[in-house]
């Protein structure tokens, strides 16, 4: 199994439950390489360990990172949720669209639809 699924699942559900006034992004930088696009990307911003999911609403950052049930963060996504977190941004590691409402919610994000709905 891999997260492309969930995350699909996530964006989707972002889309209909985010208040208008919210945005998210995806931050392509999953998945197999040349050395040379890394590369390139690296010089452009692209940062290891960037959390999947950004979402922005009312002066908040929120970021979701997608795992399977047997996934774990590498060293580089520890690193990195750990740099933004001490920049004030929130981050969480997500293996269900449930659990994405759920950190939605316990931040005080109003949503439009829930996952029972």
């Amino acid at each position: 199994m891999t997260e492309e699924p969930l995350h699909i699942a996530v964006a989707d559900f972002l889309r209909a439950a985010l208040p208008l006034d919210a945005v998210f992004h995806h931050s392509p930088n999953e998945g197999r390489h040349t050395k040379g696009y890394r590369a390139r990307q690296l010089r452009k911003g692209m940062r290891p360990g960037w959390p999947d999911l950004e979402v922005l609403h009312d002066g908040s950052m929120l970021f979701f990172e997608a795992k399977t049930p047997q996934g774990s963060l590498s060293v580089a996504q520890r690193r990195c949720h750990a740099d933004i977190e001490a920049a004030g941004g929130f981050v969480t590691t997500v293996r269900s669209v449930d659990e994405v409402e759920m950190y939605l919610r316990m931040c005080g994000v109003p949503l439009r639809a829930s996952v029972a709905a």
